[in-house]
Formats: structure tokens, sequence, C-alpha cells
């Protein structure tokens, strides 16, 4: 099974996916911050090896919290990436492990390029 998480700054969503050619949807939710420790209980609903891979502008204590939550040695953490695949990704880039800007300054960002003509 692969866990696939995504911690943003307000709530956590997650979707267990079968490890197979399919990919069938196991399981999905979402929960906030205070209840990240529930999210362990996938383990008791759902028996078997789990890979976990995610990504997080939330910080790396909340990435503690839910690797810990899990019970498991590692999460993959994705790291954010100025672009890729085509797609532009407007956060600030200073920090390695969480962007720390938000959606306000990608849309500040974007009406200076459209001013500019870029």
């Amino acid at each position: 099974m692969i866990l696939l998480v995504d911690a943003g700054n307000t709530r956590i969503k997650w979707r267990l996916v079968a490890d197979d050619a399919v990919q069938a949807v196991l399981d999905e939710g979402a929960l906030g911050h205070d209840g990240i420790d529930t999210i362990g209980r996938l383990r008791e609903r759902h028996r078997g090896p789990l890979r976990v891979v995610g990504s997080n502008v939330a910080g790396t204590a909340v990435a503690k919290r839910i690797t810990a939550a899990l019970g498991v040695d590692a999460v993959e953490w994705l790291r954010p990436a100025p672009q890729a695949c085509g797609v532009r990704n407007l956060y600030d880039h200073r920090s390695s492990s969480a962007p720390t800007a938000g959606p306000r300054s990608s849309v500040r960002v974007t009406r200076m390029r459209r001013r500019a003509s870029w």
C-alpha cells in the first residue's frame, strides 16, 4: 500500500492506494493538525507493508508528528521546485523543507508579472 499525504498549513489530506498497477483507492480523508495522531489508525484498518509519500508546507514539526503517528521509519517527503513538468510553483523557495510564502504572495508575483508583460 502507498499512503499519499498532503500536509498543508491548516489541514492534512491523505489517500491510501493499493501498491499495484491499478492503484485502487483503499481509503482517504482529511484532518486538522490537532488530529494528526488519529492518522495512525489507518495501520489498524489496513494491514500490510506501507510506503508513505508526501508533500509538506506545514513545517518540520508537522512532518515529524505525521511520521511518529504512522509508526513508520521514514516518509518520502517531496521537495518543492520552482518548476517541473511545465508547471511553475510561485511559492518562495528559500527553505529546502517547506515553502514560506502563501497564496497571497503568489497572487502578488502573478500581478507583477502581468504588469511587466513577461
